[in-house]
């Protein structure tokens, strides 16, 4: 993942921020661990803030080149608001390649931008009351993940971690590795990356080093606020973050760069293949690092909840169209708590959940497309209510009023067409159907349920970049302000 600058294309209103694109100045040497923070890097030659006060449909400088030929993707992809009773949508707007992160914080949305068609990823700011776009701001690179801190927005890109001005999209400071960080995690009171050296926690506020931890290749990592899990190959190594020492480093039977997951009494890995063939999990103690217990022939199982997960076998005493059993275990010590009868695996079952609460959809035996969707009772396995409904759905999210929004993501099940559901308690349920697929989680807010589509491959038989006509530009009416 080398720092790069890629152009943007001619002729489009992006061609204006290529000689202000430049990649973030990386040290000259890797820091060793130190207790005393250093100054984040902060580059004075990054890209301008571009406002669109009226539109952000850069999509209209692309033109398909076949007029009438078979178009069937990729201009409709936008931000939508549906209403949360009926499911009407009630507003729309232009959002040209959104990225998989989105975030709302109060009255506002901030929506990642990718790469396409040569022109730059950024982030959009959109205000969801005055139903207008507030700012649109280009990086170097593609945003992974976007969260709101108090002290601002604090993105992350394959190239750096940074925060922005929520309200205007400028830097407030920005922090990059020499070696690429290769994975990001954000927590309440600070980032968390790795590089090909070591782990860093980088503050808030400032943008500084707090602590480093040489580390040798790690891979992943995890933490749930208090305690920070890192891999490397075969080695698994915990952190307690308000001490900033290591609790242990211990040898481990691990899946190369499988997954890792701190729960609030344990650390635990995925199995090697060699160990479980049938797909496995270890469970280590937090404060010791001694194992509890393990289990295999799991296959891939969800994680739910602070400290439970649910995995699925065969059915052994099968009833009609209920091949699979989905059971529950205490990741303290492993013991069943419940199980109940399924059409699919947990892979593919459960696709949500929140404290005290699992969201479980069972594929119709015989009816394509038909799904039932249950929340389950976390502790006991009962369903709390269920409705039929028809989509595809792999994700869902749960708030504190068990509403349950559903949808599919366009890179897990492989379409460029995307469905949205939302089902409140008793089961009255809404379906709406998307033109593309869904790029990131929807989420409710007190405007709506905040939906953003987006197609997972550009469809056109070809496209031309075009230059805007002088109406056209009038429109747009960009502005540039440099940072």
């Amino acid at each position: 993942m080398g720092k790069r600058c890629r152009q943007a294309a001619s002729g489009a209103t992006f061609a204006l921020l290529v000689a202000a694109c430049a990649a973030t100045d990386a040290p000259s040497s890797r820091q060793q661990p130190s207790a005393s923070p250093r100054t984040a890097i902060t580059s004075t030659t990054l890209p301008t803030t571009v406002t669109f006060p009226e539109s952000l449909a850069d999509a209209s400088f692309v033109q398909a080149a076949m007029p009438d030929g078979p178009c069937a993707a990729g201009d409709n992809a936008q931000i939508s608001l549906f209403n949360i009773i009926d499911g009407t949508e009630t507003w729309a707007f232009p959002l040209p390649r959104p990225g998989r992160a989105a975030t709302v914080h109060g009255s506002t949305a901030y929506v990642s931008l990718r790469w396409d068609r040569g022109q730059l990823p950024g982030v959009a700011a959109i205000d969801l009351d005055a139903k207008a776009p507030q700012w649109q701001r280009f990086l170097p690179s593609e945003p992974e993940s976007i969260l709101v801190a108090p002290t601002g927005l604090i993105v992350v890109t394959s190239d750096d971690v940074r925060a922005l001005d929520a309200e205007t999209g400028e830097d407030l400071w920005v922090n990059s590795s020499q070696f690429d960080f290769t994975e990001v995690v954000l927590a309440d009171d600070a980032a968390y990356a790795i590089d090909s050296v070591g782990v860093s926690a980088i503050a808030y506020d400032t943008g500084r080093i707090l602590w480093q931890l040489p580390i040798e290749r790690p891979d992943a990592l995890a933490t749930d606020g208090k305690t920070l899990a890192v891999a490397a190959n075969n080695r698994l190594i915990a952190v307690d973050i308000d001490a900033r020492t290591k609790l242990w480093d211990t040898s481990v039977s691990r899946l190369g760069a499988g997954k890792i997951f701190v729960t609030p009494t344990s650390v635990a890995f995925e199995l090697t293949p060699s160990v479980a063939p049938g797909g496995g999990i270890a469970v280590l103690d937090r404060v010791s690092g001694f194992e509890r217990w393990r289990a295999s022939g799991v296959g891939e199982p969800r994680w739910i909840g602070n400290d439970q997960l649910v995995a699925s076998t065969a059915n052994d005493e099968p009833t009609p169209g209920q091949p699979y059993v989905l059971f529950a275990l205490d990741a303290a010590n492993g013991a069943e708590l419940w199980r109940t009868p399924s059409t699919a695996q947990a892979f593919d079952s459960i696709v949500g959940s929140a404290p005290g609460q699992v969201v479980a959809v069972d594929p119709h035996p015989a009816i394509a497309g038909l799904q039932r969707i249950r929340l389950l009772d976390s502790v006991t396995g009962e369903t709390t209510w269920e409705s039929a409904t028809e989509g595809a759905f792999d994700s869902a999210a749960v708030d504190s009023g068990s509403v349950v929004t559903l949808f599919g993501s366009s890179t897990s099940l492989g379409s460029d067409r995307g469905s949205v559901a939302l089902v409140r308690s008793g089961g009255d349920s809404w379906l709406a159907t998307r033109a593309d697929g869904i790029a990131s989680a929807p989420q409710i807010t007190p405007y709506g349920l905040l939906v953003v589509s987006g197609e997972r491959t550009p469809t056109c038989v070809s496209r031309s970049v075009g230059t805007p006509s002088d109406a056209e530009s009038a429109v747009l009416g960009a502005t540039i302000e440099s940072n």
